[in-house]
């Protein structure tokens, strides 16, 4: 098996795994699924086939990406102690994850963008030696501490601020300052593995913002609605905009995709604008959303809102505005070294 065919499978097996373990598929159902993995994975590998047929993308370069650092075999012992030590906390992450689409519907997709931006940057440096620096060792014993502390309390997030400290500690004992420099900001891209908490009191005003934009594209819909603060009461019922409901995770993953996008530009001021559109951006695709529940349990019942089609719409909402905030940055390929 040839190199590209092995990284193209490779991939398809990822986004696979991604799209059936995720809450994109509707996750709790197995054989749901186990159906949408598999055609996702098929998918990505039949298009990465036909790109690579067609010549497109740059030619795998020959050898290591990048020339590892000198590592002494306490170096390695201690490489494999947070293995284990952080292994609980990953754990607990898959777990937030996975749950469904109203928190973390991003989640599983973090690492995988930190790793394609770090290869990107290293790419720069294919070859170059480097000595292992000493201070990564502090961050990583800061880090495993974390970890063991978090496994009496069982937090989860006091193990996951600590597996955020031992990232940069590895990477300077594995790559050194200079590499670990220059993929900083992949780096820090890490605080997005942090999981939303279940409760979030009336986040950044969305449900308000949310109830208000949609309350008038009711109206001008012929579906006039009785709307106090952020709860509607129609002739089948009250509805209401809960934080679940008011699009938060869909913003959180959104400032995370702009900040991606925006890796690809030159200009700062198109970065800053970019993420301050993810705000706006989410509020008027939710209220597409919830202007469409409403019309939806108005016509044929609020019990409506106990079927799939309710988190659907959600699903619906999350990509929405990663479609938009894509179509806003003019498509960078944030994949390709910095320019």
């Amino acid at each position: 098996m040839d190199g590209r065919l092995r990284r193209d499978l490779g991939w398809s097996l990822v986004w696979g795994f991604v799209f059936g373990a995720g809450p994109h598929s509707g996750a709790a159902r197995l054989a749901v699924s186990l159906v949408a993995g598999t055609l996702v994975a098929i998918g990505v590998f039949a298009a990465l086939r036909y790109r690579s047929r067609r010549g497109g993308g740059a030619p795998a370069a020959e050898g290591p990406l990048v020339e590892r650092a000198s590592l002494t075999p306490p170096v390695w012992a201690l490489l494999a102690g947070c293995v284990a030590i952080f292994l609980p906390t990953l754990v607990w992450l898959f777990g937030e994850y996975t749950p469904g689409i109203w928190r973390n519907g991003h989640g599983l997709f973090v690492p995988i963008a930190i790793g394609v931006l770090v290869a990107a940057r290293l790419r720069e440096h294919r070859g170059a030696q480097e000595e292992s620096s000493p201070w990564g060792l502090p961050l990583v014993a800061l880090g495993a501490l974390l970890a063991v502390v978090d496994a009496g309390v069982r937090s989860g997030y006091v193990g996951t601020l600590g597996l955020l400290l031992a990232l940069p500690g590895v990477s300077l004992l594995l790559l050194g300052v200079r590499r670990t420099r220059r993929i900083a900001f992949p780096l820090a891209l890490g605080i997005f593995l942090i999981p939303l908490p279940e409760h979030i009191p009336e986040p950044l005003a969305l449900p308000s913002a949310t109830a208000a934009l949609a309350a008038p594209l009711l109206s001008a819909l012929g579906f006039p609605v009785q709307q106090y603060l952020t709860i509607f009461v129609m002739r089948e019922g009250v509805f209401n905009i809960s934080t679940n409901c008011s699009g938060v995770s869909t913003l959180y993953a959104a400032v995370f995709f702009s900040l991606l996008l925006g890796a690809r530009m030159r200009s700062p001021l198109r970065r800053l604008a970019l993420v301050l559109c993810t705000w706006p951006v989410t509020v008027l695709v939710n209220s597409l959303r919830a202007a469409f529940l409403l019309i939806c349990a108005d016509r044929f019942g609020i019990a409506i809102v106990g079927t799939p089609i309710h988190g659907l719409s959600g699903i619906g909402t999350f990509w929405g505005v990663m479609l938009l905030l894509f179509l806003i940055a003019g498509r960078p390929r944030f994949w390709r070294p910095e320019p």
